[in-house]
């Protein structure tokens, strides 16, 4: 019977039932042939697998049902069992597909040959028994379970034989099922069962058989819902019934009553019953179905919603009435506090909206938010409900809890065909009523809703009322940039167009605050005064230039606005811009001649301001401007200047500065007539400045540690003019005298030590240990001075430190040329004064600008020695310890002779003979007790010591010694810097003002004999900044070049963009009068 199933392949079969039985003919004739080939060929593959044809074939042969075929390629063409199971594309062995497809012959002979039972496919996890319940293939099914399938198998979803058999509504199958042990609670992945799949089924007789047999008719899928739960989804009242038998049947009689009651109101995980289901649902009969076995008619939802809430939401009209017939409580209140009267207006059910008023609903009840029924139909524009709800005597007057109204909420919701019906049925009274913020309707339709404006204007709305803040409908259009609103109202009352608020702020105040170009433009236009100001003393330009509306200033300057007007804090528009950083508007100041120099009362400029609130963009477009060097020619208040600021907190603006102090002549670089021009009036204030402060750009740039300032050419340039006009001459003057100290101090030293034995002293040792003690005592008295006066910091200078041993050793030696001292402390004060008095000398050659550089470099070198000395110590004393211990000479006689020893060793003084020929060559071979581990102890240290420390040493110094040079020049530019900054502290002005030069002008290819002879001993590394200036000089006209370029490009662009945009403002203009002219509503 089940193999007569006919092939779903043959029933989409293009031929018609004429040919039929030709087009079968030929089919068998060509199978026969294809099989005797297939014969034919497979002779010559014995012990071979199965090929993937005879697979194909025998998939085939498995749907058709072809039981000749199946037995044919089995036994001719298979030697290995194995390939019974032979699974295809989609991973179905012969198998799956016979008992997809019913063919039962086939499915008995594949069983009798060892194909598996409870293989499963690749793609589902189906095993035969799943694919024969999923397709309702009864006999087939039956089959498998009668010869051992497992029905508790599982798919890919979870769902077994018995799910697949209830959601089919296979009676039969579902039996044979549960006669072989089936789970019938079992669970797929959503927690279903198989009484779940059953109802979704529809079926009666499955569900009856499922209960009967001990299904849970409480279980909850993965949502929280119990088989009463899906019944009622679904719109199976007989279900219901049935399941309620079923809960009925489990416990005793006298507790049926109370049985039933609790079964019919269960409630899923979300507190819904099956009643809020089905009446969400629209299922009208299922709900009499419940209501008829004692379903609650008024029980709540976690939201506190009824059935009758739920059916009101729907529009469900006959829902409504069976729910009011059978006792619905028609004024309960959900979690909102809203009645379903009001669900029913917020959703516009008209239909139940009227039943619902003739059985007694509350009409003006209110919710949590004091909304009535009324205000929920005004609130979403449902006009219908809301002429109904009028003529049934709903109040208009009643006000939410921030006192708005319905004309409020109707033209705050946009809804202007509502506001006309309102005003129609008795809302004209509230046409000027206000709300909690003294807020009239016309306040709200000022702000997008033009269509409101006019119905207002036309039924005499006042539109000079104010607000709480003071604010007419005109100040609201303007602000929020309501144009058409705008011009309404201003025809309406032309007299409000410069009233003021609170803060006394005009509709242009607010229109240009807030951005408005359109509504700025028309107030303009209407007559609006463009320079008013408010409390704070700000026009119109102020507060447009202070939150960046560009497009606002061009308009409102277009018009007369003037750019440099200021508020008694003497604050101009270009000062507002500049502490919000707006460069577009400063932009727009500036090219229109906004004062750029001007101070406000704290004495800051624009650039000031910028600066103070880290606005750098805002700085580089000032210093980058035409009119740059007007913003840096002040002095605030405090005595700072623009360009010590710059230095301060922005240093790559202030490189934009420096580079544009220096002018290069358009002259041919190699023409004797090409000039460099430094302009120093920025790093360098006039000797005659009134302020207080003395501002040296260099000496700012080494406070702040700004190198790559410091090693600019200008700045260069500036501390090379001046160290050679004033500080080299200071310099040679105190290098000389300090020289004829160490002259003096040297010979007598050399004289007292060649002398002493002899008691008379000669007129020299008489002489100049007073001269030197003099200044000695000078010295050491000025080193007190200047610790008292600088504090802290002079303790920060090694200088001082050496300085003051010198002065003070150099004093005691003197007092020996006077008073008894003793020869100990005699000489070792002379030691220490001739040792640091020429080390001194050294750090006095740093200032120079032929020696510092070396001198530093010294320096440096020395400083990464030390660094290094420090991990070389734990090698010396590991050594030094080892051969104290080793070696029993006399040069190791001690842990401390023996590390002095060890180090003299390491500069290569081995003295290997005596340490090892020698000693061994003594009879008792006394100094070396133990000679193999001397030489092999030895031997490490010869490699690790003088080989890798010393060459490692080199080579630290080698490397190094590019970066050093490097920073050395910095270090002596600092040098410079700071005695130059101590000089002019105390020099008298008439003196600086003969060295102060402002702008200086160098032809590098015009050198005299006196330059050249300066310049050799002076300045030797400027020469190598040439090289950067002029490489600097060709990168700054390749970028110039590059920018114009560019800039005609943007050029070009902006304008093709500005025709773009007039024409999309055509457009937009176009349509909003076809909008007025139609007079079309958004909603």
């Amino acid at each position: 019977m089940a193999d007569n199933v006919e092939n779903p392949i043959t029933q989409i079969s293009p031929f018609n039932n004429k040919n039929k039985a030709e087009f079968r003919s030929k089919y068998n004739a060509n199978k026969s042939n294809q099989l005797l080939k297939i014969k034919n060929g497979f002779k010559t593959q014995k012990n071979s697998s199965m090929s993937s044809t005879s697979s194909f074939l025998l998939h085939q042969a498995a749907i058709e049902g072809s039981i000749d075929q199946v037995k044919f390629l089995i036994k001719e063409c298979c030697y290995n069992i194995e390939d019974i199971d032979c699974i295809n594309l989609q991973g179905c062995t012969p198998l799956h597909l016979a008992s997809r497809f019913n063919r039962l012959k086939v499915v008995k002979y594949l069983l009798e040959n060892g194909s598996q039972i409870n293989k499963t496919t690749e793609v589902e996890n189906n095993t035969p028994l799943l694919l024969a319940a999923k397709y309702n293939m009864t006999d087939t099914a039956k089959y498998l379970c009668e010869h051992g399938a497992d029905v508790n198998i599982k798919n890919i979803h979870g769902s077994t034989a018995l799910h697949l058999g209830a959601s089919k509504g296979n009676e039969e199958i579902c039996n044979v099922l549960i006669q072989h042990g089936s789970d019938i609670n079992a669970l797929d992945c959503r927690n279903c069962t198989p009484l779940h799949m059953a109802i979704h089924g529809g079926s009666e007789t499955i569900t009856k058989l499922l209960i009967e047999n001990g299904a849970d008719i409480y279980a909850k899928d993965a949502e929280g819902e119990a088989p009463i739960h899906h019944a009622a989804a679904m719109n199976q009242g007989e279900l219901i019934i049935l399941l309620t038998k079923g809960a009925l049947a489990i416990v005793d009689e006298e507790k049926w009553e109370e049985t039933q009651r609790k079964y019919v109101n269960l409630r899923s995980d979300k507190k819904d019953t099956a009643l809020h289901i089905a009446a969400w649902e629209g299922c009208l009969d299922t709900v009499k179905t419940l209501v008829s076995i004692g379903a609650n008619i008024n029980i709540c939802s976690a939201a506190h919603s009824t059935p009758l809430h739920l059916a009101a939401i729907n529009g469900d009209k006959i829902m409504v009435q069976y729910l009011l017939e059978h006792n619905a409580k028609i004024n309960v209140f959900d979690h909102q506090n809203m009645t379903p009267t009001h669900k029913a207006c917020q959703f516009g059910r008209l239909d139940v909206i009227k039943v619902l008023i003739e059985q007694g609903a509350q009409i003006d009840s209110k919710d949590c938010d004091s909304f009535t029924p009324l205000m929920s139909a005004v609130s979403e524009g449902h006009s219908d409900a809301v002429e109904y709800l009028l003529k049934c005597g709903a109040s208009v007057a009643i006000s939410e809890m921030n006192m708005k109204n319905v004309l409020h909420l109707a033209i705050e919701n946009g809804h202007s065909s509502t506001l006309k019906v309102l005003l129609q049925n008795g809302g004209f009274s509230l046409i000027n009523s206000h709300d909690m913020d003294f807020k009239r309707p016309i306040h709200y339709a000022a702000i997008h809703n033009f269509e409101s404006v006019e119905i207002l204007i036309k039924e005499s709305a006042d539109t000079e009322v104010t607000d709480n803040e003071e604010k007419t409908p005109l100040h609201i259009a303007a602000e929020y940039g309501n144009c058409i609103c705008l011009v309404m109202l201003i025809k309406n009352s032309t007299r409000n167009i410069n009233c003021t608020d609170e803060k006394g702020q005009s509709p242009l105040h607010l229109a240009a605050k807030n951005g408005r170009v359109g509504t700025t433009s028309i107030l303009i236009e209407m007559g609006a005064q463009i320079s008013g100001r408010d409390d704070l003393n700000w026009t119109p330009l102020d507060y447009a230039a202070r939150n960046g509306h560009s497009k606002v200033v061009i308009a409102l300057i277009k018009n007369g606005a003037c750019v440099n007007e200021y508020d008694p804090n003497r604050l101009t528009p270009l000062h507002h811009a500049s502490i919000n950083g707006h460069v577009k508007c400063i932009n727009i100041l500036l090219d229109h001649g906004a004062d750029i120099s001007f101070q406000n009362a704290d004495g800051k400029n624009c650039l000031d301001l910028a600066l103070e609130n880290h606005h750098t963009e805002a700085c580089k477009i000032f210093v980058t401007h035409k009119r740059w060097k007007e913003v840096l020619n002040h002095i605030d208040n405090e005595g700072y200047s623009p360009m010590e600021k710059l230095i301060s907190y922005a240093p790559e603006i202030a490189l934009i500065v420096l580079d544009k102090c220096i002018e290069y002549s358009k002259l041919d670089e190699n023409s004797k007539g090409y000039y460099i021009r430094y302009d120093f009036k920025y790093l360098d204030s006039q000797p005659e400045n009134s302020s207080k402060r003395v501002y040296f750009g260099p000496s700012c740039m080494i406070t702040y540690k700004r190198k790559n300032l410091l090693s600019h050419p200008l700045t260069v340039q500036l501390i090379n003019y001046k160290w050679s006009r004033l500080g080299r001459w200071i310099h040679l003057i105190s290098l000389f005298i300090y020289i004829f100290f160490v002259g003096m101090l040297t010979g007598l030293l050399a004289i007292d030590k060649e002398r002493e034995k002899q008691e008379e002293k000669n007129a020299f040792q008489i002489i100049i240990p007073k001269v030197i003690l003099i200044l000695s005592s000078f010295e050491i008295c000025k080193e007190f001075v200047q610790a008292y006066l600088l504090k802290k910091e002079y303790f920060k200078d090694f200088n001082n430190y050496l300085e003051l041993i010198l002065y003070t050793s150099t004093f005691i030696y003197m007092l020996s040329f006077i008073n008894y001292v003793t020869m100990n402390i005699k000489w070792t004060a002379g030691v220490f004064s001739i040792l640091f008095a020429w080390t001194n000398l050294l750090l006095y050659l740093k200032r120079d600008t032929f020696f510092g550089v070396y001198v530093v470099m010294i320096i440096e070198v020395l400083k990464s020695l030390i660094n290094v000395i420090m991990v070389f110590v734990m090698i010396i004393i590991a050594f030094s310890l080892s051969f104290f211990v080793l070696f029993e000479n006399s040069s190791f006689s001690s842990p401390e002779w023996s590390m002095v020893k060890t180090i003299v060793m390491t500069l290569g003084e081995t003295d290997f003979n005596d340490l090892f020929i020698n000693n061994n060559t003594t009879v008792d071979n006394s100094d070396l007790p133990y000679p193999e581990m001397s030489y092999i102890l030895f031997t490490l240290f010869l490699i690790v010591c003088p080989i890798v420390l010393m060459n490692l040493l080199v080579g630290l110094a080698v490397g190094n010694i590019a970066d050093v040079r490097d920073s050395a020049y910095i270090i002596m530019l600092k040098a410079q810097v700071d005695i130059l900054k101590a000089l002019e502290s105390r020099c008298p002005k008439k003196l600086l003002k003969k060295t102060y030069h402002e702008i200086l002008t160098v032809y590098p290819n015009t050198v005299s004999w006196k330059k050249s002879f300066f310049q050799s001993f002076g300045i030797s590394d400027f020469n190598s900044l040439k090289d950067k200036q002029k490489s600097r000089f060709k990168w700054k006209t390749n970028i110039a070049r590059n920018l114009e370029l560019e800039h005609i490009e943007i050029n070009r662009l902006k304008k093709k963009i500005e025709t773009i945009k007039m024409l999309v403002r055509e457009h937009y203009e176009i349509t909003e009068d076809i909008i007025i002219a139609l007079k079309i509503d958004e909603n």
